[in-house]
């Protein structure tokens, strides 16, 4: 009775499906399979076919099954369904559960009047949002740049030799300038990233 079993399985999974024995080791219980491979993506494959054959053929119902019957056993018979589109159809089928729920709790549970403050309030949320990180980052990077710029200047004015006591003076003070200014940027920078 097992031998049957396993030889109907291969019949299914590989010969008409065309799963690759890759894809059938992901899931290894007979209902993981069954669950994974066959009805979630039957379910949104069957839905598709549908929505397309009724788009195809307007309001002449047997065309739409046509459309939709012989769309299916091309999808499958050419091995699309087995390579590409149930392991597609099954890994995102979770994030569109989740997509709907979102859906649905945004357009059934919070009425459609408290619909323009709900958008209202998400947009004032990601403008903050932006202006935290957009304008954080550019301030940040302007702050670098001036860094930098102070830092060369430091080191030509090292590079100085003075011939004068004056000038050996100007140059000090100038390089304990440029030091306060290099620490206030530093500061500045290690308060901006936190």
């Amino acid at each position: 009775m097992v031998v049957q079993t396993f030889n109907l399985m291969n019949l299914v999974f590989i010969e008409i499906l065309k799963f690759s024995p890759t894809v059938l080791a992901k899931y290894a219980s007979l209902t993981d399979k069954l669950l994974y491979l066959i009805l979630v993506p039957h379910v949104v494959l069957l839905l598709f076919l549908w929505v397309f054959g009724s788009m195809v053929s307007m309001k002449h119902r047997g065309f739409q099954m046509l459309i939709s019957i012989s769309g299916y056993l091309v999808i499958v018979l050419s091995g699309w369904y087995g390579q590409f589109l149930a392991p597609l159809i099954s890994g995102f089928f979770i994030l569109w559960l989740a997509l709907g729920f979102i859906t649905f709790i945004g357009f059934r549970v919070i009425p459609p009047i408290y619909g323009p403050g709900v958008k209202g309030f998400g947009k004032s949320v990601s403008e903050k949002i932006a202006e935290k990180t957009i304008v954080k980052s550019s301030k940040l990077k302007e702050l670098k740049k001036q860094l930098s710029a102070i830092e060369s200047r430091i080191d030509s004015t090292q590079n100085l030799n003075p011939s004068t006591q004056e000038a050996l003076q100007a140059k000090e003070l100038k390089l304990q300038e440029l030091m306060d200014l290099k620490s206030q940027i530093e500061h500045a920078i290690k308060e901006l990233e936190g």
